[in-house]
Order: C-alpha cells, then structure tokens, then sequence
C-alpha cells in the first residue's frame, strides 16, 4: 500500500534539555523465587558518580576493559547470553538500553556497539562467579556529547547444542539489562528535534529524530490531524514526559 500524504501540523516543546542526565538501571525481571543469578559491576576510576552501571568519562583513543562479575546461585549449570546494543528510543518515549532492530541516524554517528568487544556467552557451573571482560576502544578524534547503550545478560536453556545458544528450543528465563554511557568533555550541546517523515495507512504516523548526540529530556509533543486539503481538526494529540536516545 502506498504511503497517503496527510496534513499534520506538530509541536516539540523541550521542557529541559541536558547534556549529561542519569540513566536509570533497568532492574532483572524476576519472579517470586530466588534469583537464579546475579551480576555486579567493577567500577572503574574514571566512573562518573555513584551508579552501579558505567557511567565513564573517557579520551580519545582510549582503551580499557570493563568488568561485571556474573554468578550462578543454583546448583545447576548455567548459559548467559551476553548482548551489547545502542540505545534507542520506542514510541512511547522511553529509551530502550537492549536489543533492537531500530537504527541510529546518519553515517558518523558514534555507536557503543562499535566500541566494546564482548564474548556473546559464558558458562557458569554450580555456584560459580566468573568475570565477563569488556575491551572498551574509543576512537582516536574527540567527540561532543554522549555515546549510549547497554549490555543485556539473559539466562538461556536450550536442547541442542549449547555452542549455538541462538537455535530453535530457547526458553528465556532470567535478564538483566544496564546501560553503558560515554562522554569526553562538559560541551553544551543544542538539542535540534526534525520531523523528518509524516504518513498514514489507516494510521497516521510522524517519525521524529534527534540527530543530536545527547539525551533530550522531558519532551512535550503536540500534533493536530487534518484532511489533505482542508484546516479541519480531525484529532488532537497531546504526549508528555517523553525522552529520546542520542
């Protein structure tokens, strides 16, 4: 189906925008009984603030390995699948640390996937803690603003071989997801929201970017629905206390 054109006339009000804001820990999702594994992050000197996730001040070409201690607390053998993403941002507004098949915006843009190396898995026997190395390598020009994203530690089982831990038979049992974010300097950066495509297909869409790399903040979005060719409101929308990813 193609695309239909629709007037829609929008409003962006940056409430607060700030360079630097923090970022919320997204806790394990659990169920009432015991945690089958734990992780604790080693926080490096160059850790900003008191958060139990990185939160790092770094230079160019900057290397260093970053360290969270993962342990099993049952008596059973265990795989935990370890995935590195960027943010992103849903369409509720809320900027999603995981894995996603959404994409950054432009050619330059600095992604955090591209920066650490990580195993994809390790194995923990019974009541084992082991370390899961992260090699950090930022790149060697200065950069304003912040590079964002996450690491997601989920526990899987599967029936065939465990060597290929993506294959069908997998049952997700225990995630944890927390978030890795990068600055250099204290520049100011200006926030610069573009509504870059407007459409419907018996819903009306509006795609909107931040091609800025830092946070914005407490976003107020405004949108009025009209016919093509009339200034007829046919719908009012009104969304608040959104925020978006670099």
């Amino acid at each position: 189906m193609d695309k239909k054109r629709v007037r829609i006339v929008y409003g962006v009000m940056v409430l607060v925008c700030l360079y630097f804001i923090g970022i919320n820990e997204v806790k394990a999702e659990e169920n009432d009984e015991a945690l089958e594994f734990t992780y604790e992050n080693i926080l490096p000197k160059n850790q900003i603030g008191d958060n139990s996730y990185f939160e790092l001040k770094v230079k160019p070409g900057y290397q260093q390995t970053l360290i969270t201690k993962v342990t099993n607390q049952t008596d059973a053998e265990k795989t935990i699948k370890i995935s590195v993403s960027d943010a992103t941002t849903s369409s509720t507004g809320i900027i999603n640390y995981g894995p996603s098949k959404e994409k950054l915006l432009g050619e330059d843009v600095l992604l955090l996937t591209d920066m650490i190396e990580a195993p994809n898995q390790i194995k923990l026997k019974a009541y084992e803690t082991k370390e899961i190395e992260m090699k950090l390598t930022v790149p060697k020009e200065e950069f304003d603003g912040l590079v964002l994203g996450g690491v997601q530690l989920k526990e899987v089982t599967s029936e065939d071989n465990e060597e290929s831990i993506e294959g069908v038979g997998l049952q997700n049992k225990y995630v944890y997801l927390y978030s890795i974010s990068l600055k250099e300097n204290d520049t100011k950066i200006e926030p610069d929201i573009v509504i870059s495509e407007a459409y419907f297909e018996e819903i009306a869409y509006l795609s909107i970017d931040n091609p800025k790399q830092m946070i914005v903040d407490n976003m107020t979005i405004e949108t009025l629905l009209m016919g093509e060719d009339s200034d007829k409101v046919l719908k009012e929308f009104r969304e608040e206390n959104y925020r978006m990813a670099p």
